[in-house]
């Protein structure tokens, strides 16, 4: 468990070490990011369920804490309305700094027929209505969580292998810092995107092609001395 790093650990991390943040975060996020966020000694607000409640004339009358300079986005199964109002009105405030986690659109279940959003559709709602692009993506395919891995593993990037199931993510990831990268298909992407970017011209869709794939994470079993 020691040599697990989770975006939430990352997150929590860089903005103690890396901004040395001292202000008060607005968190559209989960109980991960609140016990990471906490054990940095990282001041937050609005964990939890927000629900809609009265009329418009209602919600404009909604009391902001002045004492926020942050607004995180991170996955959040109690994302509202409410909460992406008050997001995007913290945001209007030039000086609050917008972080993300991470920019998944989707999560990977084993129903066809069902759609889970990720972080990345939570945080699409409030730059649209903030206006407002994020100033800082902690995850992939960005440089902030292999900047971290990097520090704690003094990891060679070259004899490292990105294991992963999105193309747009982890594999651009991967080829965008020199990492080998392999493509799981128990997820997101398969074989037939992999194709189309192959097919693509577009420099982007050439840097999501991995070096290698397999059916599942665990036939990686038999390429491993355990």
């Amino acid at each position: 468990m020691e040599e697990i790093i989770c975006i939430s650990y990352v997150t929590a991390q860089y903005m103690k070490d890396i901004l040395k943040f001292n202000g008060k975060i607005y968190l559209v996020g989960s109980m991960g990011l609140v016990q990471e966020l906490d054990k940095a000694n990282l001041q937050h607000t609005g964990y939890g369920p927000d629900v809609v409640h009265g009329t418009l004339q209602d919600w404009v009358k909604v009391k902001l804490d002045p004492e926020v300079t942050c607004v995180l986005v991170g996955y959040d199964e109690h994302i509202s309305y409410m909460k992406m109002m008050k997001a995007a009105s913290y945001l209007q405030n030039k000086n609050c700094k917008f972080i993300v986690t991470n920019e998944d659109s989707i999560l990977p279940v084993d129903r066809k027929d069902i759609v889970m959003p990720g972080t990345g559709s939570c945080a699409a709602g409030i730059k649209e209505a903030s206006g407002r692009v994020p100033d800082l993506i902690i995850g992939k395919p960005h440089s902030t969580l292999l900047d971290c891995v990097k520090e704690k593993y003094h990891i060679v990037p070259k004899r490292t292998l990105m294991v992963g199931d999105r193309l747009n993510t982890d594999i651009l990831f991967a080829n965008n810092y020199g990492l080998q990268s392999l493509l799981v298909l128990t997820g997101v992407s398969s074989l037939e995107d992999v194709e189309s970017c192959m097919k693509s011209n577009s420099i982007e869709h050439q840097k999501q092609i991995p070096n290698f794939y397999i059916e599942s994470v665990k036939d990686l079993a038999q390429f491993m001395n355990l």
